[in-house]
């Protein structure tokens, strides 16, 4: 099974060192995106709102990137502030 790298990138790089053994390039993007949703269930009030972005980098076993979910938002005025 080839293993997957799910780097973060929100205000510091979060370098997956262990990564994950997956069946393919299919179970690897269901994974991304679960991770996607509950970073964002878990950091919902903070980072993202005051960065405007957050990424996922998906690499394979050689380092070589193979997709990236990225996110942002964009608050008028005040809408942002917590």
């Amino acid at each position: 099974m080839p293993r997957y790298f799910f780097h973060i990138d929100e205000k510091r790089h979060h370098i997956d060192t262990e990564g994950v053994d997956l069946l393919g390039l299919d179970a690897a993007k269901r994974e991304a995106m679960t991770i996607a949703g509950k970073s964002m269930i878990d950091n919902a009030a903070s980072d993202i709102w005051s960065s405007g972005s957050w990424s996922l980098t998906v690499a394979d076993e050689a380092a070589q990137e193979l997709f990236v979910v990225r996110l942002s938002t964009r608050c008028r005025d005040s809408a942002g502030s917590s």
